[in-house]
């Protein structure tokens, strides 16, 4: 693997003491990827050699990392998430209402609600049930769990689904996990997963494609069934955030620096907005399997290695597999 790093410093201000993270090109594609229309080389040649510039510039300074907001009416950390998708935000709602400012939350492909499916699934949980029913499963578990979570949708999604393409595409992800299963593994255990039983994530995933209902996940089926999912969602009073624009994510940044989050903002203002960053926060997936499981580390593991294979299943899905992958991690 390339390796390209810089290091920075955040200024957190006079309410937290600074804080180191290094930034590292790890890769300059995964090697997987199904969407010839989110091809590397078609978005930057799309947007220009200046906005890649600056985009490249923008992924390398110490702005591009930014701290958790904090709740208005707790004054803690806001503890639920949203999605990795680079599209600026329309419209932020509070359940049914709306709200003035999107604050700064850890993203998962999905939301929180995905990666709790994908844990059920992947440990076992889910057998003989739909798709649609593993969300609805999920759904309830993080409710009865006290754990936060959120969404999004995007501007005319109605029309064709939620909107989030880790929830939309979700058979797709699920197959395309399994196709890539070996490399999903060479992948992980390259940036230091402990890949330890992945071989019964991808056992459960492949016997949990046999009852999902593929068939009734498609075509106009999907649109009811995706309204009905991010509805339950809505009626939970979750944040959705509806998202707009078109995907034109040129990079994937993997967060590990715990209670930060990559500003997505920074890279669609320095190229006027052509060109976006996929953000996921691999520190929120670890804290909902902690959160999940909180007195049984084995599940934890197998949470954790749940929510990272689909999530690579979704990058998958979604790009062309030759997006260059940053991590940004906290200094030792």
């Amino acid at each position: 693997m390339t390796e390209k790093k810089l290091n920075y410093s955040i200024d957190q201000g006079n309410t937290m003491n600074e804080k180191d993270f290094v930034i590292t090109k790890l890769v300059d594609g995964l090697g997987i990827g199904k969407n010839p229309n989110a091809a590397y080389e078609k978005i930057v040649a799309d947007a220009g050699p200046d906005a890649l510039a600056a985009a490249e510039l923008a992924i390398n300074s110490e702005a591009i990392l930014t701290s958790i907001d904090m709740h208005p009416m707790t004054g803690k950390p806001v503890d639920d998430d949203g999605c990795p998708d680079g599209r600026g935000v329309k419209k932020i709602y509070h359940g049914q209402i709306e709200k003035e400012r999107s604050l700064k939350r850890p993203k998962v492909f999905g939301g929180g609600a995905t990666m709790a499916m994908a844990t059920l699934v992947g440990i076992g949980v889910e057998k003989d049930t739909s798709l649609h029913e593993a969300f609805e499963d999920s759904i309830r578990f993080l409710n009865e769990h006290m754990i936060n979570f959120g969404a999004h949708s995007a501007e005319g999604a109605n029309h064709g689904g939620s909107g989030c393409g880790a929830i939309d595409k979700a058979p797709e992800v699920i197959a395309t996990a399994i196709e890539y299963k070996k490399e999903i593994k060479e992948i992980l255990d390259s940036i230091g997963v402990d890949t330890k039983n992945i071989s019964t994530i991808f056992e459960n995933f492949e016997n949990f494609e046999t009852s999902m209902n593929k068939e009734n996940y498609s075509g106009s089926a999907v649109v009811t069934s995706i309204i009905e999912i991010v509805t339950s969602i809505i009626e939970n009073s979750k944040i959705i955030k509806e998202l707009t624009g078109t995907h034109k994510e040129m990079a994937i940044i993997m967060n590990n620096f715990k209670g930060h989050t990559v500003d997505q903002s920074l890279v669609r203002q320095a190229t006027g907005d052509s060109l976006q960053v996929f953000a996921f926060d691999v520190w929120r997936v670890e804290e909902i399997a902690q959160k999940m499981y909180p007195d049984d580390v084995e599940k934890q593991h197998l949470s954790v290695l749940s929510q990272l294979v689909y999530s690579m299943g979704v990058a998958a899905v979604l790009t062309n597999g030759d997006l260059p992958v940053y991590s940004i991690s906290e200094r030792a």
